[in-house]
């Protein structure tokens, strides 16, 4: 279907612009989730026809199953958005058993020719003070700062993704280690996934100045890995190039990526930062490839796929006892997997093992902040103990400042001792280095609402539902910062 570039539409006040994905009122942009905004688009073209369910399902979620609650739920925000209040039917009227209709007056407009790229970043990316979204440059980015996306899987192979994934975040972690350069996070760009922005929309999302993007195709042993380096500001090439190889020489391949990309920024690595880049943590490739595996199903958020983590981790180490990371795989699978109720052993029989695990890592590379970070975090949830527990957390934020999990782990340290505004503080420092991030950004909210600021949980938890509407711990914190406020009809529909 073609796209209208000058589809736009008035009602109460209100202005909305389709191609650009973007609702204004009085000449300030009012956020909106991607689904409200779809739901708020389908309605505004009926022009007050009735829309029943079953079509407002279809054209909101055009490639996936859901249930009218979803529906319901996005009408009901929507409304809130708006400014109806609970009872009213200002702008958008429930046919009972049918459907919707907005009642408000539309009015088409000619908005001239528009960009149709589209906008899906939270409220919390950057916006110009003047209000427009994310189009204009953010001007907080360093030089000195970059993204690696994850890598696009040519292959015919779904199982492929495992090492796009893998690769991009051995990048992501060798290119950490350069002092001066800001990594964005794996998750946040990871964020991007699917979705068609530009590259300056994704470097003002991420406050970067430069983008790593490629694709991997792989037949049999053999992959054709294509990198591009890109200004995010202006969209040109720093620096591109084409691999081929054999899936055994994965090695060389990274540290060949990682050193380009060095130079491509211009930057000098000193002796020790170049060997920390080129570190090998087997010799393994097939182990290493296990690892990558394992990896990609532990970030997974289903059950099944954080269970079936454990088996890749376990023949990685099969093949290579000394590979320090994997060793580490099997402690967070049962470190994390007991912290979170994900296991099905119970936590006596499971804390053990995650400690076994540790220290086998530990006496390979006693380096690894995750290392000393999950054990910090054992002292504190497993072992009681915030005196070890807190030098554990500060050695790490000494050496690795910029790993936003370490300000998460430190903000929940805090938590437990009451001290809430340094545990606000360490939460939106991890936000700051992982902004997309749903647990860090639901954190802040949570350790707001600990410290009984109501008002600022609401906002925060807010913005963080932009990410992911129907996410049920978020809506179940926010409405119970409600209920602490007294607004218990919107405690209901949250």
């Amino acid at each position: 279907m073609s796209l209208n570039l000058s589809e736009a539409y008035e009602f109460s006040g209100f202005r909305l612009n389709v191609p650009e994905r973007l609702l204004t009122k009085m000449g300030k942009a009012v956020p909106l989730s991607e689904k409200a905004f779809e739901t708020l688009c389908a309605l505004v073209r009926r022009g007050g026809s009735l829309a029943t369910k079953d079509e407002l399902i279809s054209e909101v979620w055009p490639d996936a199953v859901v249930e009218a609650n979803n529906l319901d739920k996005s009408i009901s925000r929507l409304r809130r958005i708006l400014g109806e209040k609970r009872g009213e039917n200002v702008f958008i009227e429930t046919v009972r058993g049918h459907g919707y209709r907005l009642v408000a007056e539309v009015k088409r407009i000619d908005h001239g020719a528009v960009n149709q790229k589209t906008s899906l970043l939270p409220s919390n990316s950057y916006e110009s003070d003047s209000g427009s979204l994310k189009g204009r440059r953010n001007p907080l980015i360093e030089s000195d700062s970059v993204a690696v996306m994850a890598f696009e899987n040519l292959s015919s192979e779904f199982d492929n993704e495992y090492f796009c994934d893998g690769l991009a975040e051995a990048l992501i972690n060798a290119l950490s280690k350069v002092s001066g350069l800001r990594v964005a996070a794996r998750t946040s760009t990871f964020f991007f996934n699917g979705k068609n922005l530009r590259l300056r929309e994704i470097g003002n999302a991420l406050g970067v100045h430069s983008i790593l993007e490629g694709s991997v195709g792989k037949t049999g042993d053999r992959i054709r890995i294509t990198v591009r380096l890109v200004n995010a500001d202006n969209g040109f090439t720093i620096w591109a190039e084409r691999f081929d190889r054999e899936l055994r020489d994965i090695f060389d391949l990274q540290d060949e990526i990682a050193i380009a990309v060095v130079d491509g920024l211009k930057l000098k690595l000193v002796g020790s930062e170049r060997v920390a880049i080129l570190k090998r943590y087997t010799t393994n490739a097939e182990a290493y490839l296990l690892y990558l595996k394992g990896q990609y199903h532990r970030w997974k958020t289903s059950r099944s796929d954080f269970a079936s983590s454990l088996k890749f981790f376990r023949q990685a180490v099969e093949l290579d006892p000394e590979f320090d990371l994997g060793n580490f795989g099997i402690s967070a699978y049962y470190g994390y997997g007991t912290a979170w109720g994900q296991l099905a052993i119970l936590p006596e029989k499971a804390w053990p093992l995650a400690t076994e695990y540790a220290e086998r890592a530990g006496k390979i590379d006693p380096t690894l902040p995750e290392l000393r970070l999950s054990q910090a975090a054992r002292d504190l949830v497993n072992g009681r103990n915030w005196e070890s527990a807190g030098r554990g957390f500060a050695s790490v934020v000494d050496t690795s400042s910029n790993f936003a999990e370490i300000h998460h782990a430190l903000s929940f340290y805090f938590l437990t001792l009451s001290r809430f505004d340094e545990s606000v503080r360490e939460a939106r420092r991890a936000v700051e280095l992982d902004p997309l991030s749903l647990l860090f950004n639901r954190f802040v909210g949570f350790t707001l609402f600990c410290g009984r600021r109501y008002d600022d949980a609401v906002s925060q938890l807010k913005e963080t539902l932009e990410m992911e509407p129907n996410n049920s711990s978020v809506n179940e914190l926010l409405g119970a910062a409600y209920i602490q406020k007294g607004m218990f009809a919107e405690a209901v529909e949250s």
